[in-house]
């Protein structure tokens, strides 16, 4: 699913157990990933975090069991605590090492 360019703003729980969403391209208008957008789409399998976005919040990929990989970008200056919670599958996040707020702790 590729998001439309209009769209700015993804609010919270949009997605949240979409159980047949297999992919994202989230448009360069979108700064913020809100808290628990993808939550809980099992299907997911791809998605594409543009330079725009700044925010990953809390939870936001919490339980996206098919996710294996993700590129996040230079762009990102912090991630929520359990943004990428219970994904089970994933096994290969790159981002830049001066992310200026992770909040992984224990619920990453």
């Amino acid at each position: 699913m590729t998001i439309p360019d209009s769209v700015t703003s993804i609010g919270k729980n949009v997605f949240e157990g979409c159980t047949s969403l297999e992919s994202a391209v989230i448009p360069e208008s979108v700064t913020v990933i809100d808290r628990m957008t993808f939550a809980d789409c099992k299907s997911l399998t791809n998605v594409v975090i543009p330079d725009s976005v700044t925010v990953i919040d809390e939870e936001a990929f919490r339980g996206c069991t098919g996710l294996t990989s993700l590129v996040i970008p230079e762009s990102v200056k912090s991630i929520g605590d359990g943004a990428f919670k219970d994904c089970t599958g994933l096994i290969s996040i790159n981002f830049r090492a001066d992310v200026m707020d992770i909040r992984f702790g224990k619920n990453i």
